[in-house]
């Protein structure tokens, strides 16, 4: 492997990840290069895993879908959650895709978000979010 090609150990490059994987952003899909020695959609859903993303391993690590998209049509990784605007966990179309803080606002699983779109009880009170003033300041350190 080479060593350029990695960011850190955390983080596999974007030179890294288009070589080995081709997006369609309208789509919302992942497809194996064949310079990769594997074919067909990359990201497949753990029943196990709780939270029912779709996953993709490279060189032994695994990563989100959602996230993969991302990087692979920005460019950059993202720099906060990629949240999934309509709620649906598998529609990784970049449209669908958005670079935000975490927020109770912005967190369908947990906040008034699910609230509306299933019908469930609010969160409790005890339910932390992010001032706006803390996120205006955020924002603005990021854009500087």
């Amino acid at each position: 492997m080479n060593i350029d090609l990695i960011v850190d150990k955390h983080h596999l490059s974007f030179a890294r990840a288009s070589a080995l994987l081709e997006a369609d952003p309208s789509a919302g899909t992942l497809r194996w290069r064949p310079a990769s020695g594997r074919h067909g959609l990359a990201g497949a859903t753990r029943p196990a895993e709780p939270c029912n993303y779709r996953n993709v391993v490279i060189d032994g690590r695994g990563y989100k879908a959602h996230r993969l998209m991302w990087l692979l049509c920005t460019g950059a990784w993202p720099e906060f959650v990629v949240d999934h605007i309509n709620g649906d966990r598998h529609d990784n179309r970049l449209a669908n895709l958005r670079d935000v803080l975490r927020t109770s606002e912005t967190s369908p699983s947990t906040g008034p978000a699910r609230a509306r779109a299933t019908g469930a009880a609010p969160p409790p009170a005890t339910t932390k979010t992010v001032p706006a003033a803390r996120v205006l300041r955020v924002m603005a350190e990021v854009e500087a």
